[in-house]
């Protein structure tokens, strides 16, 4: 018996949900031109303050994607350590 093809629908089921890498919101100077496709459209799917991160993070995978691959052959092989603020420093808006 011949295997069914995997829908997408059934590949996005299995799927890790979609997150921001560690390096996420910096930008290395080698980097700013594939970043800045990626930032326009996070920040346009975010402009209402109910708007769902993870969704916004989805329809922007695909600029996303190149963000994340100049960052990470631009990071690899430096000792570069990413420190996070902690929640009790960071604005509400």
């Amino acid at each position: 018996m011949a295997a069914v093809p995997a829908t997408p629908d059934a590949a996005a089921a299995t799927a890790p949900p979609i997150r921001a890498a560690d390096h996420f919101p910096r930008v290395l100077k080698p980097c700013k031109a594939a970043a800045e496709p990626f930032f326009k459209c996070f920040s346009a799917a975010t402009l209402d303050p109910n708007a769902d991160g993870r969704a916004a993070l989805q329809s922007c995978a695909d600029s996303m994607k190149v963000y994340d691959d100049c960052m990470a052959k631009e990071l690899k092989g430096k000792h570069t350590v990413l420190y996070h603020v902690p929640d009790a420093y960071k604005v509400a808006r």
